[in-house]
């Protein structure tokens, strides 16, 4: 594309595409029903992130960009890279850069001509990026062509955060994503979106993104003075704060530890016994008990429990099928037999 070519083809506003027809347009790059919203765009702005939108600049050299554009780029980037070197010197954080407002707007009214001309789009995401880095992030939704450029009332009530306003599909996309989130099944003006206080972040960023011309007003749609997103989030801290005053999340008391109760089962006695001849001598324990075909994993579970007592404190007699433990392994016979009979307990004479 040949430089005399750029210079004479035919322009598009940088935030809606649509063709500029005047020169003062071309001028300012933006078309004349566009411009009427600027004192809305511009008035909004955060501390500007200058580390990253340097960054950006410097991923977009001017040969890259239509050649109608190079020089006054290059005067543009020059400018960012010159307010970045002295907000450095003044500031200790040099990540974000507190300078906002009327300070950038030459800055940003650059991008904004430059933007009208057409260059790759992925170029052109670029740019956009650093005018939200600079601090004008609803601008930059306008000029990302995503947004609604229509008027939306913002407002909190009875817990909800409430946007009325023209849907856009990526804006619908996002409050989709949002948990509690009412949205309406179809696009179209005065669509209703909401979502519940605790999402209000979320809810807030949406609207930053894709409906940048909103308007902070009470439920009964009057225009707050000064209403910013700030105004949002404070009414619904005090909504969640009152919430939880009235009603305290109650403190978890843990139950009474309830009684062990006999499981249902086969009931197996365990003897005391007092041993003087045999293997094991001293205070022991006598078992008996049934081979449960129905549990025959459980039942092998068990004897394998068993076997784990040293084997010189413990016998098997094969013939009374009896089993023999010193007293000190009781407690770890009983708990290796509960689950599948109940226990009962009686002295007998010593052997």
């Amino acid at each position: 594309m040949t430089f005399a070519f750029q210079r004479n083809e035919a322009r598009q506003c940088s935030r809606c595409g649509t063709a500029l027809e005047d020169p003062a347009s071309e001028e300012r790059g933006v078309g004349p029903v566009c411009a009427k919203k600027d004192t809305a765009l511009f008035s909004r702005t955060i501390p500007a992130n200058y580390a990253g939108a340097t960054a950006v600049l410097l991923a977009v050299p001017s040969e890259l960009l239509p050649e109608a554009v190079q020089e006054r780029y290059a005067a543009m980037k020059s400018k960012v890279f010159a307010r970045s070197q002295r907000a450095n010197m003044a500031n200790e954080d040099i990540a974000s850069i507190h300078l906002t407002g009327q300070d950038l707007r030459p800055i940003i009214k650059e991008l904004d001509w430059i933007l009208s001309h057409r260059m790759d789009p992925q170029h052109r995401r670029r740019l956009v990026n650093v005018v939200k880095l600079l601090g004008y992030g609803e601008l930059a939704a306008v000029l990302s062509q995503e947004a609604s450029t229509t008027a939306a009332p913002l407002w909190f009530q009875n817990g909800r955060v409430f946007l009325k306003g023209k849907s856009c599909r990526p804006g619908l996309l996002a409050i989709r994503g949002i948990p509690g989130a009412h949205f309406p099944r179809y696009r179209g003006a005065d669509q209703l979106f909401s979502a519940p206080a605790n999402q209000v972040e979320k809810f807030l960023g949406a609207v930053t993104d894709f409906w940048p011309l909103y308007t902070v007003v009470s439920p009964q749609q009057k225009v707050i003075p000064d209403g910013t997103l700030d105004t949002i989030r404070q009414q619904a801290q005090e909504w969640l704060q009152a919430q939880e005053t009235a009603n305290p999340t109650p403190v978890a008391v843990p139950a009474p530890a309830a009684a062990p109760t006999v499981p249902a089962g086969p009931i197996v006695t365990i003897c005391q016994r007092t041993m003087t001849t045999g293997k094991l001598q001293g205070e022991a324990i006598q078992v008996n008990f049934q081979w449960l075909f129905e549990h025959t994993d459980q039942m092998y579970a068990l004897v394998g429990k068993l076997k784990e007592i040293p084997k010189q404190e413990r016998s098997y007699d094969k013939t009374s099928k009896s089993w023999l433990f010193l007293s000190k392994h009781k407690e770890k016979v009983v708990e290796a037999m509960l689950p599948l009979f109940a226990i009962q307990e009686m002295s007998e004479a010593p052997l």
